[in-house]
Order: C-alpha cells, then sequence, then structure tokens
C-alpha cells in the first residue's frame, strides 16, 4: 500500500468517534449556569493510535517558551514517519507540566483525526449554585450532580458505551504476507541486514518459515535458532 492511500484509510480510522466524557469548562459570569463540554483522555488517545498504527507510532514533548509541545509521529509503510504537533494548555498551577503533556498529546492527535468529531457535538447548559468557596453543578431540582457524565448521557438518552471485558481481546488487523514478490520484499531485507529482528517484522507481516530463511540468506544473516 501507498503511503498516501495508507494515510487517508489511516486518518478515517483514527476520526471515528471513541468513548467520551463530559467536563465542566466554565461558569457563566454570575455563576447560575456551567458550561459543559464533550472531552476524550490521553489513554483513549493511545488505545486508538495502537489499535490501527500497523507500522507504529512516536510521541515526544519539548518546551518553547512558556508553551509544551507535542510531536505526533505516525510512520508510513516505506518505514518515513509524518510528524504533527500542537502546544498544550494547563490552568493547573500545581501539576501545570504534566496536564500541559497530556494537552498538547491530545491535540496533535487532533491533527491525524482522533478526538475531531468532538466538534460537532453541543455544548451543554446546567444549572450552577454557589456552595461555600465551591459553585456546584446541579439538577433541575437543585440538587448536585455527582455524575456529570451519567447525567447528561442521561438527558440525551445515550448511556456511556458498555465496557468491554478485561479478558476481551482486541481485533487484531488482517497482515499481508511477505513474499520475494512483494514490493517492501527487498525494503525489509535492508532492515534484516540493519539488525532487526525478524520477529519485530512479524508484527506487521505474516512470514512463512521459508521465506525467513530467504530473508536472513538475502541479509547474509545466520538464521536464528529456537
Amino acid at each position: 500500500m501507498e503511503t498516501k492511500e495508507y494515510l487517508t484509510n489511516l486518518i478515517a480510522k483514527l476520526s471515528q468517534p471513541l468513548p467520551y466524557k463530559w467536563k465542566v469548562q466554565s461558569f457563566s459570569k454570575d455563576k447560575s449556569k456551567a458550561i459543559c463540554v464533550a472531552y476524550i483522555d490521553a489513554r483513549g488517545v493511545i488505545s486508538r493510535l495502537n489499535e490501527v498504527c500497523e507500522y507504529g507510532w512516536h510521541r515526544d514533548h519539548f518546551a518553547l517558551g512558556n508553551d509544551v509541545y507535542c510531536r505526533l509521529g505516525i510512520t508510513m509503510p516505506d518505514g518515513t514517519i509524518i510528524w504533527r504537533s500542537d502546544a498544550g494548555d494547563s490552568d493547573n498551577g500545581t501539576e501545570r507540566a504534566k496536564t500541559a503533556a497530556s494537552d498538547s498529546f491530545k491535540r496533535a492527535a487532533v491533527q491525524f483525526g482522533v478526538g475531531l468529531f468532538l466538534y460537532d457535538l453541543d455544548i451543554v447548559t446546567l444549572p450552577a449554585k454557589a456552595n461555600g468557596n465551591y459553585t456546584d453543578v446541579v439538577d433541575s431540582t437543585g440538587k448536585k450532580i455527582w455524575d456529570l457524565t451519567a447525567h447528561i448521557n442521561g438527558m440525551k438518552n445515550t448511556p456511556p458505551p458498555p465496557k468491554k471485558p478485561k479478558n476481551e481481546k482486541k481485533d487484531e488487523p488482517k497482515k499481508e504476507e511477505l513474499t520475494p514478490s512483494h514490493k517492501n520484499w527487498a525494503y525489509t531485507v535492508k532492515r534484516v541486514a540493519d539488525g532487526v529482528a525478524i520477529k519485530q517484522i512479524e508484527a506487521v507481516f505474516r512470514i512463512s518459515e521459508e521465506n525467513k530463511k530467504k530473508l536472513q540468506d538475502e541479509a547474509k544473516q545466520p538464521v536464528p535458532t529456537t
């Protein structure tokens, strides 16, 4: 598969909706209303990237002035990496760096389509009332809402998706079979010659025992014993 085609298909998969939660983004000036928005957490982003990025992905962070940036790279079939980046934001003074790193990671992932569906969701406004030094989000009876996500999903009659059992295995993507006639054969031979283990290549391709030996022979490396 060519890089352009792979990237197009990949972004389509990455852009699919993920389980999301709700949080208070802000309160009105008089604190009588809470403006709530949907969000996904970093774990959900990691799960989606692991699920659909067949050739792997990379993440690193760097500071530019007072901002924390994330560079997110996705490996293409030919081994090249496409990078996209964005800055994070945090108003959490005690854990600003950690929160900004997570936020920048999610924003960089949006550049590949992850979480883009959130921008199509409506903002939800709920009543709020002062409670000492805090402002609580409340229901129509004035009772504090403890689980914002459950409450809003209930309002919309859209319960959160059921959790998968811990022992349930994810569907693994189908692997192409690597043969001497495959367009990536020569590239793979070079990788083996550079010291890449056959097991690592098998994470991407199905390889018969016969073709494993051919790879080793063409790379002029001994066949490893099991």
